[in-house]
């Protein structure tokens, strides 16, 4: 065997033992051993870009105030029988201040009761805020929240922790939560969806117990990573759902293949090497695909822990999925053999006729007319796009259900939106005390006055709103002693003197348009213009972490985008051997891709459907959601492109008939492509049941956009583009056919090639003649007419074959009442050339015999063949010499 994938998977089958129980040791160890500390491992979102002015500003109020948002958690407290005036209330807050001071790693309490700071109470004083200052890094500070809340479970006043590490922590545990929930609500789905695929519980079996194996290890390396990378949550799920779908596909499309080489040969071994040789390969490069394309998402947004993670654990279980494939199912199929079948609770299916199947007709009816359907597939995905005009991003929120999320909600009723999500100017001087001269304080008045007037801006608080009613000069001549009866100026000068933090409460919505424009003007106008000195000045808060994220993100957007096409292009070039396959697969998925995004959109933007999903809409979504939804779709979608079109190009270099190949590739792949993309969207479907919104989004968004290409794109697109190109999808020049690496599906038949000249289009030179595969046999067959059936013969292929039909789609088109839109096929088979009648209404006649249904009857020289009953459809078998190329009719 001279093909490096037969050659391999005979070596499977001569160690399938060993194989086998080597991949079930591993197994063990990776379930047993490292993958149920996996979630302990990873930490919450990371959606801060390293190194931005928000990190820089954050960074300072920590160190100078205790005052870090990413680290500081809120309590919220709220009474409705009494005001924070009243004793037991009071008596309530300074409690749970006590108590929460006692968690090991709080650094400081601050309450109404402290300062009287007016902040901190909302307006009708039925409700109050502690800010707790928690000391470590993210995931430590998170691990504290549990604590805090244990610490004031005494507490009769209702109370809810919130902040950005209480949401974190949320995240994390609902992460966990909703990984359980649709794993098992998954796989009983999956398992049922097999069972109607494949017919049996053995084979159904199969790709399922692959999927679980293939999470698992991969779960397994997340943990080992995530102990000396930091590494998302997000990793955990998205790998799973991904891992799961991938695992499942892959093992359908290798027990499929399998399944049908079984069918023609007694030996499952050699069914086995035929499998791996075509299928094998196939699920190779599809992972490969998506390994690469992950891989270059993962090194282009390294220092940005969340999209990174996600794009490393998709990166790890499509790997994971493709060993297995090539390990452990070869091995499993080899013992199995013929049992693959065991335990039938379905009938078989009944097998169609060659060139009769549904999906053949299907293809065969769009590619009679390809430009009606290419245009209606266009206007349905463009109308699917239209709202992405409309696309907003926020950061991700805590799920709705938890406390985090609950205390969020009260806290933006009682004291408005944004009161907890200030946008932060830190004016930072390098020397001591510093901050005590005229032109520091002339700075920090200068910027809270241009803050106070800007009409995006509710309220300003700095060292200067608490001296109302001194002049600029006054202002600027100040010293600590005139604020030591003011114990609440600490919070907007630190002790050194030598940092001063302006808060700026917004109007609109802290993701809002306005909001963002605020911290670009503070940024690029307002601050330099008052900052005639040249101190460091660092703009932060909610509203500048996300907008340094997205812009760390999205300016690298257009380099993934680039590098994962070129990824894509340069494995289907070498695969196809072919310049339109490519360019064609990247179009489909750019305008499948853009459909799905504007679904999104539709659903959690819009909150269509939303009760249905069990989410509050925010009017946005989550800013990662796009850049991993397109490397993961662009990245699916060649895995059935591949698929697809590795079966076109065997069965176009067996005839050289371009619509025929397409129509018997579609017939042999659709319906697994359909069965696996009907898996694939249960998988995905299945994570929109849980909290977590970004991971309800990008499941949603793989499952609708898997829809869009296995039905619109596969099933339409591709056939009616394939015809309108012709042989041109085959062609590539002849100096790159040469220096191109080639990959290929298996094993190529090794009939005779002849020289058919390339296609030129009218007006453009003549192209250099490419090889296509054709047999080459003595005669070729011919139907004559009868005298009554009027106009000129027809010459059969060498190849191939025709359809006879009423429909215009089949290559002898007859036009005649009594004929059925696909009433018969004539091909070339072992024998001769056959007949065979495709279920007509009014059947097939060969010497005033009529034909069984779908039994093929091979013609001899001088046979009278009638289609129907009418005289204009009766001709004469004949056969001649062949030519070089025999054309179709």
């Amino acid at each position: 065997m001279k093909d490096p994938f037969a050659r391999y998977a005979a070596a499977i089958v001569r160690l399938r033992w060993p194989v086998l129980i080597g991949c079930i040791v591993v197994v063990a160890l990776a379930g047993g051993l490292f993958a149920p500390k996996a979630n302990a491992a990873v930490k919450s979102a990371g959606v801060t870009a390293p190194n931005s002015e928000s990190v820089k500003a954050d960074s300072l109020l920590e160190t100078q105030f205790h005052a870090s948002t990413h680290k500081n958690a809120i309590v919220v407290f709220r009474y409705p029988d009494a005001t924070v005036d009243d004793g037991f209330y009071q008596s309530q807050v300074t409690s749970a201040a006590a108590a929460i001071r006692g968690v090991k790693h709080v650094t400081s309490v601050e309450t109404y009761y402290d300062y009287g700071d007016p902040s901190l109470v909302s307006p009708d004083k039925h409700s109050t805020l502690a800010v707790v200052a928690l000391e470590g890094d993210e995931g430590a500070v998170e691990d504290l929240v549990p604590h805090v809340r244990d610490a004031i479970r005494f507490l009769t006043i209702q109370h809810w922790v919130t902040g950005r590490p209480a949401g974190g922590y949320d995240s994390h545990v609902s992460s966990e939560a909703d990984l359980q929930r649709s794993e098992m609500f998954t796989l009983p789905v999956i398992l049922l969806l097999l069972l109607l695929v494949f017919r049996t519980v053995v084979s159904a079996l199969v790709p399922l117990i692959l999927g679980v194996v293939s999470i698992v290890v991969a779960t397994a390396l997340i943990y080992l990573i995530a102990l000396g990378i930091n590494t998302s949550n997000f990793a955990l799920n998205t790998g799973s759902m991904i891992g799961l779908g991938l695992a499942i596909d892959y093992s359908l499309i290798i027990v499929s293949r399998f399944r049908e080489e079984l069918a023609k040969t007694p030996d499952h071994h050699a069914a086995l090497v035929a499998t791996m040789a075509t299928s094998g390969r196939s699920i190779t490069y599809s992972g490969l695909t998506v390994m690469l394309a992950m891989a270059a998402l993962t090194l282009l947004t390294l220092p940005l822990m969340m999209v990174r993670s996600i794009a490393m654990g998709v990166m790890l279980v499509a790997g994971i999925s493709v060993l297995v494939g090539l390990t452990m199912l070869p091995a499993m199929l080899a013992l199995l053999g013929r049992r693959i079948d065991a335990l039938r609770i379905l009938p078989r299916p009944r097998t169609p006729v060659q060139d009769a199947g549904i999906w053949y007709r299907i293809s065969q009816a769009v590619m009679g007319h390809p430009w009606r359907w290419l245009a209606l597939c266009l206007l349905v995905l463009g109308t699917l796009a239209f709202p992405i005009h409309e696309l907003t991003m926020n950061l991700f929120a805590p799920p709705s259900s938890y406390e985090s999320n609950l205390g969020l909600d009260v806290l933006k009723q009682e004291f408005g939106a944004n009161q907890a999500t200030p946008i932060q100017v830190v004016i930072h001087t390098s020397t001591a005390g510093g901050a005590w001269t005229p032109e520091f304080l002339g700075t920090v008045s200068a910027v809270t006055d241009a803050a106070q007037g800007d009409s995006r801006v509710d309220k300003v608080a700095s060292l200067k709103s608490l001296t109302p009613n001194v002049s600029e000069s006054q202002f600027e001549a100040l010293k600590p002693d005139a604020f030591k009866d003011a114990p609440l100026a600490s919070k907007f000068i630190n002790t050194s003197g030598d940092t001063a933090v302006i808060y700026l409460q917004l109007k609109n919505d802290q993701f809002s348009s306005q909001s963002e424009n605020l911290v670009y003007d503070l940024r690029r106008t307002i601050v330099p213009a008052h900052n005639q000195h040249g101190y460091q000045v660092e703009v932060g808060g909610e509203t500048a972490t996300f907008i340094d994220f997205r812009d760390a993100l999205y300016s690298r957007f257009p380099l993934i985008v680039l590098t994962v096409t070129v990824i894509v292009f340069a494995i289907m070039l070498m695969f196809f051997q072919s310049i339109f396959l490519p360019i064609k697969a990247i179009l489909l998925n750019l305008a499948s891709i853009l459909a799905t995004m504007g679904v999104l959109v539709v659903v959690f933007q819009h909150g269509v459907g939303h009760q249905l999903l069990g989410f509050d809409p925010k009017g946005a979504i989550t800013v990662v959601t796009p850049a991993i939804l397109y490397v993961i779709l662009f990245s699916l979608s060649t895995d059935y492109e591949v698929f697809m079109l590795s079966r076109v190009r065997e069965y176009y270099t067996e005839t050289g008939d371009n619509q025929l190949a397409v129509s018997r590739g579609l017939q042999r792949t659709a319906g697994v492509i359909t069965a696996a993309a009907v898996i694939l969207i249960g998988t995905f479907g299945s994570f929109t049941t849980g909290a977590q919104l970004t991971i309800k989004e990008i499941g949603l968004g793989l499952a609708v956009g898997v829809l869009l290409d296995a039905s619109l794109v596969r099933v339409i697109m591709v056939p009616a583009t394939m015809r309108l190109m012709g042989r041109w999808n085959w062609w590539a020049p002849g100096w790159l056919t040469r220096i191109l690496p080639k990959l290929s599906e298996g094993p190529a038949p090794e009939p005779a090639s002849v020289r058919v000249p390339a296609p030129a289009a009218d007006g453009a030179p003549r192209l250099a003649a490419q090889t296509v595969v054709l047999a080459t046999p003595a005669t070729v067959g011919r139907l004559v007419p009868v005298e009554e059936a009027p106009g000129r013969g027809v010459r059969l292929p060498a190849r191939g074959g025709i359809g006879v039909g009423r429909d215009r789609v089949n290559e002898l088109s007859l036009q005649v009442t009594g004929v059925s839109r696909f009433h018969a096929r004539i091909q070339p088979g072992p024998r001769g050339y056959e007949v065979t009648d495709l279920r007509s209404l009014n059947g097939v006649w060969v010497n005033g015999e009529r034909l069984p249904p779908e039994v093929a009857c091979v013609l001899r020289p001088g046979d009278l063949i009638a289609f129907g009953n009418s005289a204009q459809t009766r001709f004469r078998f004949e056969e001649e010499p062949a030519g070089v190329a025999t054309p179709v009719p």
